[in-house]
């Protein structure tokens, strides 16, 4: 299981950057992958973040001053990173007449082998969450990933988007509040 970012709170890292971002990168680089696509949704964008954000880590590597653990500094900087993506491409989008194709066409971000009939309909369901979850705030989409799919505790989060405890709590709330407001036209079907 990839490593959590309170979990080495009290690591220290070697004073050699590339021995250090070397050993940050063998522990992080799933989790922080896995993190990018989930806020993404796009491949190509999460392997990019990802390449970025230990790029950055290297480069500000003598800052680090340990005031928290060396995965919660690099969760921040990918969730900055991220959202700053994803503002750049809204403007993008908004400039632009044409729209991008449709970017929730990536497969599922887990994918079993089961029967064509279930996977025919997991996919489908898969694409009605991720376009309700992409639906969501950038804010509360990301605090719901980390909540959901990364098990973060709301403490860990608050530090890595460096807000109050309470901020999270009410960031998932809401989430989960207009999440539910875009599913129920499909709950309904049913």
């Amino acid at each position: 299981m990839p490593a959590k970012p309170e979990q080495d709170s009290a690591a220290v890292l070697p004073s050699d950057p590339e021995t250090g971002i070397r050993l940050l990168f063998e522990k992080y680089h799933a989790t922080i992958y896995n993190l990018c696509l989930r806020i993404l949704d796009q491949e190509q964008d999460a392997e990019d973040i990802t390449q970025d954000v230990f790029v950055r880590a290297f480069k500000a590597y003598h800052q680090f001053r340990a005031e928290s653990s060396p995965g919660t500094w690099l969760y921040r900087i990918a969730v900055n990173l991220c959202l700053n993506r994803q503002r750049r491409l809204k403007y993008v989008r908004w400039l632009s007449l044409d729209v991008f194709a449709d970017a929730f066409d990536t497969p599922p971000f887990e994918s079993p082998d089961p029967g064509p009939d279930a996977q025919t309909e997991q996919n489908e369901t898969g694409h009605i969450v991720r376009r309700a979850l992409h639906a969501l705030p950038d804010r509360q989409r990301t605090v719901l990933i980390m909540t959901r799919y990364d098990g973060l505790s709301y403490r860990e989060i608050a530090r890595i988007l460096a807000c109050s405890k309470a901020s999270v709590e009410s960031l998932l709330h809401r989430a989960k509040l207009n999440l539910a407001k875009h599913l129920k036209p499909y709950l309904d079907e049913l």
